[in-house]
């Protein structure tokens, strides 16, 4: 971002993108490191979304942010053993097309993967003992 915002911002032109997770929605218990760092991915997008706007006046620099469900990595290998409907595993190409279309289509937003499950940004609206259940799952 770095590098590359602030000649984004003088030609009011470009288009940045965030790899988050839907973990960025819910903390479970033993992920809180990846679900603290994945919210702190969607914090970072939503302040640089204001900034863009209203500090910058730049509304040609587009963002995008994308939350996959789970990848196939690593970090997770001991975990792709077992698959349900919310533990679907993706590879990273599903994640990286679903970024270049975003880039060729030239519209900003937010991706959730699996689209099906897009209504998962709106958990964190939920009470909290209305979360329990889907953390315990």
């Amino acid at each position: 971002m770095k590098e590359f915002l602030p000649s984004m911002i003088r030609t009011n032109r470009g288009h940045m993108v965030t790899i988050a997770s839907v973990a960025s929605f819910v903390a479970v218990g033993e992920m809180v490191d990846d679900c603290c760092s994945k919210a702190s991915a969607l914090a970072f997008h939503d302040g640089l979304r204001q900034e863009l706007k209203y500090w910058y006046e730049a509304p040609n620099v587009l963002i995008s942010i994308v939350h996959p469900l789970w990848v196939r990595a690593p970090m997770i290998k001991g975990f792709t053993s077992y698959q349900d409907e919310f533990r679907q595993l993706f590879s990273p190409k599903v994640v990286y097309e679903a970024v270049i279309e975003r880039l060729v289509s030239r519209k900003r937003g937010q991706i959730v993967l699996p689209r099906r499950i897009r209504v998962a940004g709106s958990f964190r609206w939920f009470l909290l003992w209305m979360q329990e259940p889907v953390r315990s799952h």
